[in-house]
């Protein structure tokens, strides 16, 4: 569960996060020890599955339950806006200045929520 929720890559990554909070391993009972690589894939291949289903479920409701408003139902038309920074190198792309030593452009993107469609890209 650790490993999910602070959205570990594998194993390895897990265990060393650990290793970082060693001193806050005794108290979420994890003991004094540090914890091995087998430790954590044992305690995988024991557990029934039902456990994580239920505990997504679990948070899934309580974020339904929590949402400010549900946007869908607001009268009008709803419009969803995103603008990404995509990193490029200066070397290839000299005209993309973004920093000092760094070189970037912007994708914006503008469209209906109800339709899904895509309104303009700048």
């Amino acid at each position: 569960m650790f490993g999910q929720l602070n959205n570990r890559e594998s194993l390895r990554d897990l265990i060393v996060a650990f290793e970082v909070h060693r001193a806050k391993q005794y108290h979420l009972g994890l003991g004094r020890n540090p914890i091995a690589k087998a430790t954590p894939a044992y305690a995988n291949q024991n557990r029934d599955y039902r456990i994580f289903e239920d505990f997504a479920f679990y948070i899934m409701k309580e974020a339904c339950e929590k949402r400010a408003t549900k946007i869908l139902e607001i009268p009008g038309k709803k419009y969803a806006f995103d603008s990404t920074t995509i990193p490029l190198c200066l070397a290839t792309f000299p005209w993309a200045k973004f920093r000092r030593k760094k070189g970037s452009t912007k994708f914006m993107s503008y469209m209906t929520l109800k339709h899904k469609f895509l309104l303009s890209i700048l």
